[in-house]
């Protein structure tokens, strides 16, 4: 306590006619000057605690963009190592944080060397820069800029996707990419259902080998572009999806009984979209060989081969009992079906179309999905959000840690000191006597 309070603690007693040491009036005046000392020691003490955080913020923000700027820098270089690991910090920084101003900035420097990577680097270099183009887009949201960007790498996607020579793993991260980008850039519905025509040509090669010579990452390219088909799907129009719906219903019925359970999953949720899209305009549909597709969504559904891993029956038992039932019934039963993004927002999520488009930004973005989801224009656009919410409208329901620590120690300070005056008066009180 300053020393200043002490003294007019001590003149206060002298002017008060002579009370005796230890009365109710001496307490009550030195504990109340005791609490308005610490209140304000513990004011200037926090005052000074956000202005640290936020110059840490700003230093934390700094710091940030010098490395993204030297990311951008990396892959550029000669060496093909030192591309993809600045490839891959850069696909950390644009999936954790929402970086618009800097990003518009550098949008041509970060194509054309995306660009280069996907014709001419080897298969980890293209996987990691088709990851890289998408998170671009995202980054520059429903723009102009976003279509230049769209249009420079989507005809270089198809190039990649369609070679044969290339790795399993680079068309895998070419066909998750393009699915995105048409998802995200292309505006015309022609462009949506030549894109699914595509990749509708890439997954028919599942159809046509023998699962003896299908390696993983076989599987991981048919996945991903059954994914993709099925995020387009999502989008395309009502007729697109209505005409062909008995066609691929029987594509993708073939393809629940593939070796690989990701790809089965991905054809079981790509039928329950069929059965929501085919719903919408008759209530009744079933299709062709709907008992057929029921008994087996309900085997896949009830699986206990003990040759499969028990973390994969328990997924795969999970997702078919979810589609099974919404074929069945209609009902979309999924566990997550409410999404808290922050204090006002809250992605409630009733359809499979929602559900699957949720799934594929999620996939891509990874832990810095609640991070778009509050602060990317695009993101907050596709789940009905509005506009993002100012950090400072939103109220904090507790105290920082910081915070927490310093009114503690206060709230020690000031009992600490009462205690030790009262245990004085005692004494004195007790030698009176």
């Amino acid at each position: 306590m300053p020393k200043g309070k002490r003294k007019e603690a001590r003149t206060y007693k002298g002017r008060n006619n002579g009370l005796p040491a230890g009365s109710d009036d001496e307490t009550e005046t030195l504990d109340t000057a005791s609490a308005i000392s610490s209140a304000s020691d513990q004011q200037a003490t926090i005052t000074d605690g956000s202005t640290d955080v936020e110059n840490d913020e700003t230093t934390a923000q700094e710091n940030l963009e010098d490395k993204l700027q030297s990311c951008i820098e990396g892959i550029s270089q000669k060496s093909a190592k030192g591309r993809i690991e600045s490839l891959r910090y850069l696909r950390a920084i644009l999936g954790q944080k929402y970086l618009i101003e800097i990003i518009s900035q550098n949008k041509m420097t970060i194509t054309d060397c995306l660009e280069r990577s996907l014709k001419k680097g080897n298969g980890e270099e293209k996987s990691a820069a088709a990851m890289c183009g998408i998170l671009l887009l995202i980054q520059l949201g429903a723009s102009e800029e976003a279509e230049e960007v769209f249009k420079s790498l989507y005809p270089i996607l198809k190039v990649v996707l369609s070679d044969a020579s290339a790795s399993f793993t680079a068309r895998a991260a070419c066909a998750e990419a393009l699915g995105l980008a048409v998802f995200i850039a292309a505006e015309e519905t022609k462009t949506i259902e030549d894109a699914m025509a595509f990749l509708e040509n890439i997954f028919k090669l599942a159809f046509a080998k023998s699962p003896q010579n299908c390696s993983a990452d076989f599987y991981m390219l048919m996945n991903c572009a059954v994914g993709a088909w099925t995020l387009l799907m999502s989008v395309a129009s009502d007729s697109f999806c209505w005409s062909s719906r008995e066609t691929h219903l029987c594509k993708l019925y073939d393809l629940l009984s593939t070796a690989d359970m990701e790809l089965r999953i991905t054809a079981g949720e790509a039928i329950a979209l069929i059965y929501e899209i085919a719903r919408a305009n008759d209530d009744n549909f079933k299709g062709q060989k709907f008992d057929d597709l029921c008994m087996s969504l309900k085997a896949l559904s009830t699986e206990s081969n003990k040759f499969r891993a028990k973390k994969d029956r328990r997924l795969q038992k999970s997702s078919f009992r979810e589609i099974l039932s919404f074929v069945e019934t209609g009902n979309f039963v999924v566990d997550s079906r409410q999404i808290k993004v922050n204090a006002f927002d809250t992605i409630v999520v009733e359809t499979w179309s929602l559900q699957i488009q949720y799934n594929a930004l999620c996939h891509v973005l990874g832990t810095g999905m609640s991070i778009h989801l509050q602060e990317n224009h695009l993101l907050r656009d596709i789940f009905d959000l509005g506009p993002p919410v100012a950090l400072d409208s939103i109220p904090s329901s507790k105290c920082s840690k910081q915070e927490r620590h310093m009114i503690h120690d206060a709230a020690f300070k000031a009992r600490t000191k009462s205690r030790k005056r009262l245990r004085d008066i005692k004494a004195v009180v007790t030698a009176g006597e």
